[in-house]
């Protein structure tokens, strides 16, 4: 009987809205959950759309200033719906929080925040220099 190694998995020169789905922990962990297939869909369309951005204007919102540089927006998908959401990181419970309906009323990690993650994986990789 032949024993084969283990197979391992090189990183990728650079994590894209494509690839970055096997890299993140946050994607990776809605697999089998009840809204999972559902949200990591839905996440996928805002970084193909490219709708995560850093918060323009954070310093607006005085409710949210203990959050500022740790704000972002999601923007709404072209042709699909209106809305912006807020997300923002809570240092206390050291997770992000959405101002989206589902997040506000679960307190589960939403489209809006798993797409956020995946977003932050794919700027950070992008700023550690690759051989």
């Amino acid at each position: 009987m032949i024993v084969e190694p283990p197979m391992t998995h090189e990183p990728p020169r650079e994590l894209t809205p494509k690839n970055v789905i096997y890299w993140s922990e946050h994607y990776m962990k809605l697999k089998g959950t009840d809204h999972g297939k559902a949200i990591q869909t839905k996440a996928r369309i805002f970084l193909k759309k490219g709708c995560i951005e850093y918060d323009p204007n954070e310093t607006k919102y005085d409710a949210y200033r203990g959050y500022d540089g740790h704000r972002f927006i999601c923007k709404p998908i072209p042709g699909y719906n209106s809305t912006t959401y807020r997300m923002w990181y809570n240092k206390e419970a050291e997770e992000f929080e959405c101002s989206c309906q589902f997040y506000q009323k679960t307190k589960l990690q939403c489209s809006h925040i798993t797409a956020l993650w995946m977003q932050i994986k794919i700027w950070n990789y992008k700023r550690v220099e690759r051989r």
